[in-house]
């Protein structure tokens, strides 16, 4: 059952897929990229008659840079080594 060549062709790859979104190109895996509430900020802030304009401004630089502070604590970086992955598998 476990020795089926499609379903291995399938684990291989999968689970080459899960290691590289972890590693590699973890920063480009997550679901806002670091940059994401400047540029909010800056798309608003460009037709002041939209109300969410004055909203925006209610956004301080001190907030920004402690979102950024965050995600950095957060999304570290990790080789393959610094990682465990659990693969679960039904009978089929």
């Amino acid at each position: 059952m476990y020795k089926e060549e499609n379903k291995n062709i399938a684990r291989k790859s999968v689970l080459k897929a899960a290691i590289e979104a972890l590693t590699l190109c973890r920063k480009d895996s997550t679901l806002a990229p670091k940059d994401y509430i400047r540029k909010v900020k800056a798309f608003y802030r460009k037709d002041e008659s939209d109300p969410r304009a004055f909203i925006v401004d209610e956004l301080s630089e001190e907030t920004i840079i402690r979102w950024e502070e965050f995600y950095d604590s957060v999304i570290q970086d990790r080789t393959a080594r610094s990682i465990k992955v659990a693969y679960l598998s039904g009978p089929n």
